[in-house]
């Protein structure tokens, strides 16, 4: 005898889509916290903290500290509604609660990290911002096109970029409405982190100097894409932790971030942050840049700074990532 069973959709976790014969709570409960294992594991919590001994600027620390412990927070807040809904079973409320352990453990980690930072509390914000400016499919397809040489024989963004995104952050798109509205910006379900996918082009094809700062800036930032915790770094004694904040502004992108950039190209007593910060001015489309170089051309006490401005004056098809 023939049995017709209906299924349901009950979510997707990762690339895979879940059905099931019976639309039930537990069905859904056990997709909620899936999903959520999943977005931890995206985090690589472990991996930051572990991260953290190898930072540079103290601020930075501290941003990074409390950026993990505010998602952990969040977490930690989804899961009690997942372990308070009435469609738990045991099974599915013991991992629940060992996924908690693991959650609060790394919590605690964090907090130690955060109250261990000796940090001028003065210069840095009492909140971390969690905002990342992400990047559709074609615009990094347009980043992408004049370095990678695969992208220049191919029209196809999309398979352009899948290649490259095992490499680069991605995240949901909040204003993500159908995969078949005109505009691209509402059509696009994931976004790009902007700034994972600058870093891994410029280690991947980018001249010696953009390399070397795309290494510095990655090391140091992580996942942090809050700018005002770099600032107090420019006033640092050491020049390497200087060296730091300018690569991290250079891969931030931000109209404050630039003008520290432009500051820091002129009057750092440093010849090497100077020029640095020089190439970190036009690489994040610093306003005027090229008149900036000009004046460092003419004017900088340093030879070599004078002549990295004269080879900036005459930048090829690659631009500044050439450089």
């Amino acid at each position: 005898m023939r049995v017709t069973r209906r299924l349901f959709n009950v979510g997707r976790i990762g690339g895979d889509t879940y059905y099931c014969t019976n639309d039930t709570p537990e069905a859904h409960t056990f997709i909620a916290l899936r999903q959520l294992e999943g977005r931890l594991a995206d985090v690589r919590a472990e991996e930051q903290l572990t991260a953290l001994d190898a930072v540079a600027i103290t601020e930075v620390t501290k941003g990074r500290a409390m950026l993990l412990l505010k998602e952990l927070n969040i977490f930690d807040r989804e899961l009690d509604g997942i372990t308070g809904s009435a469609g738990i079973s045991g099974a599915t409320q013991r991992e629940a609660g060992a996924l908690r352990s693991r959650i609060s453990q790394l919590r605690e980690s964090a907090s130690h990290w955060l109250s261990s930072c000796v940090a001028d509390d003065s210069c840095t914000p009492a909140e971390v911002s969690t905002e990342m400016i992400g990047l559709t499919a074609e615009e990094l397809h347009d980043i992408v096109k004049p370095l990678y040489p695969r992208a220049q024989m191919m029209t196809d963004a999309v398979r352009v970029i899948i290649p490259l995104s095992i490499h680069i952050r991605r995240f949901p798109n909040p204003l993500y409405e159908s995969r078949f509205a005109k505009d691209t910006r509402v059509a696009t379900e994931f976004l790009h982190d902007r700034t994972d996918a600058l870093l891994h082009i410029a280690k991947q094809w980018g001249g010696p100097e953009c390399a070397l700062q795309a290494t510095l800036a990655a090391n140091e930032l992580g996942l942090l894409r809050d700018h005002r915790f770099i600032f107090p770094g420019l006033e640092a004694k050491s020049f390497e932790i200087r060296l730091a904040a300018i690569a991290c502004l250079a891969f931030l992108w931000s109209d404050d971030g630039n003008e520290q950039l432009r500051l820091a190209a002129m009057n750092d007593p440093d010849a090497g942050v100077r020029q640095s910060a020089l190439w970190a001015y036009g690489f994040a489309s610093g306003e005027d840049a090229q008149e900036l170089v000009r004046e460092r051309r003419c004017n900088d006490a340093n030879v070599h700074v004078r002549t990295f401005a004269e080879k900036a004056m005459q930048l090829d098809e690659r631009g500044w990532w050439g450089l």
